[in-house]
């Protein structure tokens, strides 16, 4: 969490350059693995800042930057709002539809929407996404509230599931990395007390059934592994 644009622009990069990228491709070049994160972009035109996604390909190239849709308290003291959700077909998957997404994206806008609005998961339904690859710093309080909510891990994962329930029967699998740890609130929020709380619960969700494949726990930073069996797009006839 940021204060203000200086202390969020002490760590942002160009799109595809800076140490994040570096540690992306080789990442990528070493597993010979796609690599999905997130980070602070400053564009190159007028220098603003976004909570951005990027994707590199097993390649190491940077096939895709999505700059977060929906902004989170903790995001108006800093970010510009993207212009909109993003899917990426990729090629290395046999044209597999993948859809991005950042934490606040999956709630209602400004949390004023309509429940039932469902943007987010409406969206890649629209899109015919297969999977969707969620990075996230879900947490236990918003910066106003005067005392934290106990984390529950599958509190986390069930409200994330409700969220999607546009998506409830298709064959998708929502990926999520969240982080964990603890930051004072008085980041984003100069009068408040305590702690922010991280509340972890990565995952994957196979939406079609729907269930629970694996999830890590709040605490502890660990890799959770997952074979899904993927569909591909249907090739068009020649």
């Amino acid at each position: 969490m940021f204060p203000d644009p200086p202390a969020a622009g002490a760590l942002a990069e160009l799109a595809g350059e800076g140490p994040t990228a570096d540690w992306a491709r080789a990442v990528a070049h070493r597993l010979r693995c796609a690599v999905v994160l997130g980070f602070i972009r400053r564009d190159k035109e007028d220098s603003s800042l976004f909570n951005s996604q990027a994707v590199f390909q097993p390649s190491g190239e940077l096939v895709a930057v999505y700059d977060k849709h929906f902004l989170y308290a903790a995001d108006e003291t800093w970010a510009k709002q993207g212009s909109g959700f993003a899917t990426l077909r990729c090629d290395w998957l046999g044209g597999l539809k993948v859809g991005l997404g950042i934490c606040m994206d999956i709630n209602p806008c400004k949390f004023e929407a309509a429940w039932d609005e469902f943007e987010f998961a409406s969206f890649h339904k629209r899109e015919g996404s297969q999977v969707i690859l969620f990075s996230s710093a879900w947490c236990n309080r918003h910066p106003n509230d005067p005392e934290p909510s106990p984390v529950n891990g599958p509190d986390t994962i069930n409200y994330w599931a409700a969220r999607l329930r546009p998506l409830i029967g298709s064959h998708v699998y929502f990926v999520a990395a969240n982080r964990v740890g603890c930051e004072p609130v008085t980041l984003v929020s100069p009068s408040g007390k305590g702690d922010v709380t991280f509340v972890g619960s990565s995952c994957v969700i196979d939406l079609q059934r729907p269930s629970l494949v694996r999830c890590l726990n709040t605490v502890h930073p660990a890799v959770l592994v997952c074979a899904l069996p993927l569909q591909r797009p249907p090739t068009a006839p020649s």
